[in-house]
């Protein structure tokens, strides 16, 4: 499956952008981190760690994301379910209250879960 690297277009606002993931469907303990980059791909640091308990993140103000590359890592943890059972991450890009963009991920962002955690990925820019 191709590495697919979603773009999406910030409103003309001055609200900060924040990202949430979230096991909402199928409730699932997650964890993960997102990582930074600037639009030659260098790496730009890391853009903060999720949990289920603290789903939202802030990533900033949209003056300076515009270009910016994103990495979401993340893991839905296993509970040992016999049998498996379904799991679905969802990933929403807002702005203020407007949501930009929300999906699941195609990299294993939905799925069963047994006996071993599930890893997932998500990759996006923000563009003006």
């Amino acid at each position: 499956m191709p590495v697919t690297m979603r773009a999406i277009k910030m409103m003309n606002i001055e609200a900060p952008i924040v990202l949430k993931i979230a096991a909402e469907k199928f409730p699932q303990a997650i964890v993960g981190k997102i990582w930074r980059y600037l639009s030659d791909r260098t790496p730009n640091g890391d853009a903060g760690r999720f949990q289920t308990d603290v789903d939202k993140i802030e990533l900033g103000a949209p003056a300076a994301l515009d270009g910016k590359l994103f990495l979401v890592e993340g893991v839905v943890l296993h509970q040992n379910d016999n049998p498996p059972t379904s799991y679905e991450v969802m990933v929403t890009v807002q702005q203020g209250n407007f949501i930009l963009h929300q999906e699941v991920p195609q990299e294993q962002g939905s799925g069963r879960i047994s006996n071993q955690d599930m890893t997932f990925q998500y990759r996006f820019t923000l563009v003006k």
